[in-house]
């Protein structure tokens, strides 16, 4: 499914921008 992929991908971008504002 093409959402799946979409909100994976937006997940990643997530957790990467949470661990900037983390460290």
């Amino acid at each position: 499914m093409i959402l799946v992929a979409i909100v994976a991908e937006v997940l990643e971008e997530y957790t990467a921008l949470l661990a900037r504002v983390v460290e």
